[in-house]
């Protein structure tokens, strides 16, 4: 903190109230009293007499009062004393200070009598040595105080850099896991495709070959049904020509045991029995042919029987055959489907593990990140708190420079005032 534990100067001895009138606005006329010994005149909001119009700028003048006299400093160019420029001046009663488009005229400055010179600048020669020396080490301990901020906003810029270049790797990381992620599910999904194909190309195998397993067994059945009828019919005329084979050797062994008996009935019904005769040779010569027939249809159809056996047998292994790739192909396929599932899962269990372990990492960066932020949140309060209090410094070290530039002017017109008046002293003791 400044020190304001001094002896009390002559600022703080100011006598009365600077009465100005207000003229060039909506309140001409009006007079405002100012008493405090230093007075700053503008339209900023710090301002001890504030103006509020556009043409008037934020400080324009610095107005210091004292038992010496009041002194007015100009702080900026459109500030004009009596219709003139300056940069110091003394106010006297009757003068016209001009703000931008506002005059303040001088009524009243309340100053006393002058005080004895010589003990005044004594008091003054002390009181200005006493504040330069205070003024020497405030200035010091601000510098120290500038250069301690200067550090810590370089270490804040530094943290920050490195904050932004792990927030950069983080990013980084976390964009290639996002790849790695993209280009794996993509060649599971490939995979997994060209499994499903694979499956449904041997699916739509097995179901054709069942079908033509089923139209095998289906002609197979037909043709050994045919078969079976046509033996059955086979069969049925052999029966029935052995039959008649029977009862012609009956009718030849009866009309044989006959003949001795009814020699004359047969000698009598000879040209009958030799009519009956070679119609019975006739017949058994048409029974023979037609034997000779159906055992030539009976070749050709066992012929034809062995064909389509040995065809249907053909055909039934190269179903076998089939049948057992296909066997050999579903065992292949389930057992490349099994790596395949059991390679998946590893492959999705190390994706879950390097994702949870993802996780965990992007956990531990957001609660780094927030602690960072917690921090850089408490070190930018800091930093803010810090900048306020070096700008009230400041303010408080441009109000001493100021109280010291007003006590210097003071000093120098008091001297120059002794001088004055010494002179005159000794003009006098020289004229007696």
């Amino acid at each position: 903190m400044i020190r304001t534990d001094y002896a009390p100067s002559m600022l703080n001895n100011a006598p009365g109230s600077l009465v100005l009138r207000v003229r060039g606005t909506a309140r001409d006329g009006q007079t405002v009293q100012l008493k405090s010994p230093k007075c700053t005149i503008g339209s900023g909001p710090n301002c001890t007499l504030r103006l509020r119009s556009g043409n008037v700028g934020d400080v324009h003048c610095l107005v210091l009062r004292g038992p010496g006299g009041t002194v007015v400093r100009r702080w900026s160019a459109d500030t004009r004393l009596n219709g003139r420029s300056f940069d110091d001046a003394h106010l006297k009663i009757g003068d016209c200070l001009s703000v931008g488009g506002i005059d303040l005229d001088v009524v009243e400055t309340n100053q006393p009598e002058s005080l004895d010179p010589h003990v005044e600048i004594a008091r003054k020669i002390q009181l200005f040595a006493k504040k330069q020396a205070e003024f020497a080490t405030q200035q010091s301990e601000f510098a120290e105080r500038t250069e301690e901020f200067t550090n810590r906003q370089a270490e804040i810029a530094q943290h920050h850099a490195e904050v932004k270049a792990r927030q950069l790797f983080l990013d980084d990381r976390q964009t290639e896991w996002e790849t790695e992620k993209t280009a794996s599910r993509t060649e599971l999904d490939a995979r997994a495709a060209e499994l499903d194909s694979r499956h449904t190309e041997l699916e739509h195998s097995w179901a054709s070959l069942a079908e033509q397993r089923c139209q095998w067994e289906f002609q197979h059945g037909e043709a050994t049904s045919a078969h079976a009828s046509e033996l059955a019919r086979l069969a049925s005329r052999h029966e029935e020509l052995e039959a008649r084979s029977r009862e012609l050797v009956e009718l030849r062994v009866g009309s044989e045991a006959h003949q001795a008996e009814s020699r004359i009935e047969l000698d009598a019904r000879a040209a009958e029995l030799d009519s009956r005769h070679t119609e019975l040779e006739t017949s058994w010569a048409s029974l023979a042919e037609q034997r000779c027939q159906w055992e030539f249809q009976h070749g050709e159809a066992t012929s034809a029987h062995a064909s389509e056996l040995a065809r249907l047998a053909s055909r039934h292994e190269e179903l076998e055959v089939r049948s057992r790739e296909l066997v050999e192909l579903r065992v292949g396929w389930e057992a490349h489907q099994a790596e395949s599932r059991i390679e998946l899962d590893a492959r999705a269990a190390e994706l879950d593990s390097r994702h949870t372990e993802l996780e965990h990492s992007w956990a531990a960066l957001a609660e780094q990140r927030c602690q960072w932020e917690l921090s850089h949140c408490e070190t930018t309060s800091a930093h803010e708190v810090e900048t306020a209090r070096l700008a009230s410094q400041r303010d408080e070290l441009e109000g001493l420079r100021a109280e010291h530039l007003q006590s210097i002017a003071a000093f120098e017109q008091i001297r120059n005032d002794w001088e004055l008046s010494h002179g005159d002293a000794t003009a006098r003791l020289l004229a007696e």
